[in-house]
């Protein structure tokens, strides 16, 4: 009995861990930048829940920020909202990246909230949340 307790116990282990390589295996090279930079700046002990990035777009200098009033393309923008979670509560971030052709971040905006995560309407909530995060690049 504790044989096939075990054995499931790692069969499980190890569909969990595939599945999370196959998702981060499927994502764009832009989305692979943003995750790493969300990952190293994550304080060790906590964890991250990504729950949706936006449609890349490309990225111009702003007429504000130059005196010309010629606008130069930087790269690409993308936004990734995601929740950290630590024994202190939950965050949720929603950041935007300009990222240049050579997959390096030349600019960052970072947005957040404590949110209380309730155990059973979780996956409701985040559903709502991917919704409007997504509503907006429409």
């Amino acid at each position: 009995m504790k044989k096939r307790v075990l054995t499931y116990s790692l069969l499980a282990l190890g569909f969990i861990t595939s599945c999370q390589q196959k998702k981060e295996e499927n994502l764009t090279p832009l989305q692979k930048v943003v995750i790493e930079d969300v990952k190293q700046n994550t304080p060790a002990g906590w964890s991250i829940e990504t729950l949706a990035y936006s449609k890349p777009d490309s990225a111009f200098t702003d007429a504000t920020d130059t005196l010309s009033p010629i606008h130069t393309y930087l790269g690409q923008q993308i936004d990734c909202m995601y929740v950290q979670s630590s024994d202190k509560g939950d965050t949720l971030y929603i950041n935007t990246y300009v990222i240049n052709d050579s997959n390096e971040i030349i600019k960052k905006f970072v947005t957040s909230n404590p949110i209380i995560k309730d155990g059973k309407d979780w996956d409701q909530q985040k559903e709502k949340l991917r919704a409007v995060f997504q509503g907006l690049d429409n």
